[in-house]
């Protein structure tokens, strides 16, 4: 119903490795009510599910190093993987003559301004209600991790009460990851810190495309 709804396509085949999450009656039955073709790999097999075996494994590889990288534990898995995947939909592809699966889906070069390094230190400015008082400080350290999907908001988490918050306006320093050991820099920092909105995805072509190395 996404596909139909947001792509105005169709899903004729689903491909998968003959799991026991994919086995239940109720969706087999949703497979078949949409007309869509159940392809299954046979057991121990995984080179007939090859493209999404070996796609699933550069993401975890990346994911892995995003983890060690910034002194993260292996439980943020799921916001390492989420960070990955929207960093390659927006990463040009020699198999799609250098362009991103992104433009490939909305006719136009994806924005990557909004891209921050995973698990960086953010500064973020609390509202006043939230507060304990009039003397607590009102600016707090978070850990990025990543966009949250379908807003203007950034996935931040505070280490004090391991509370994951949501926030569309911070301050990052993409030098400085707060979990490692010192919380100092990994390399030097050139110049200012600057504050930091992460705009609204779109569809249309932006006015200009700032280019970002993964």
């Amino acid at each position: 119903m996404y596909v139909q709804n947001q792509h105005s396509a169709s899903i004729k085949g689903w491909m998968s490795d003959a799991g026991g999450e994919y086995k239940s009656k109720a969706f087999g039955q949703l497979m078949h009510d949409q007309g869509i073709h159940v392809y299954e790999s046979a057991p121990h097999t995984p080179q007939q599910n090859s493209r999404a075996e070996q796609f699933i494994c550069t993401l975890m590889d990346k994911a892995q190093a995003m983890c060690l990288h910034t002194c993260l534990p292996a439980s943020y898995w799921e916001f390492a993987v989420q960070h990955v995947v929207h960093v390659y939909n927006r990463t040009t592809k020699r198999g799609l003559n250098w362009r991103t699966p992104h433009e490939l889906i909305y006719k136009a070069p994806p924005m990557v301004s909004h891209l921050c390094v995973f698990g960086c230190t953010a500064y973020v400015h609390p509202p006043a209600d939230t507060r304990r008082g009039k003397l607590q400080p009102k600016l707090q350290l978070m850990i990025y991790l990543g966009n949250a999907p379908g807003n203007e908001c950034n996935y931040l988490f505070m280490c004090p009460n391991n509370a994951l918050h949501t926030y569309a306006h911070a301050v990052f320093d993409e030098n400085l990851f707060s979990r490692c050991s010192g919380a100092r820099p990994h390399k030097p920092v050139s110049g200012p810190v600057q504050p930091h909105i992460h705009p609204k995805e779109r569809s249309h072509p932006p006015s200009e495309v700032a280019g970002k190395d993964f």
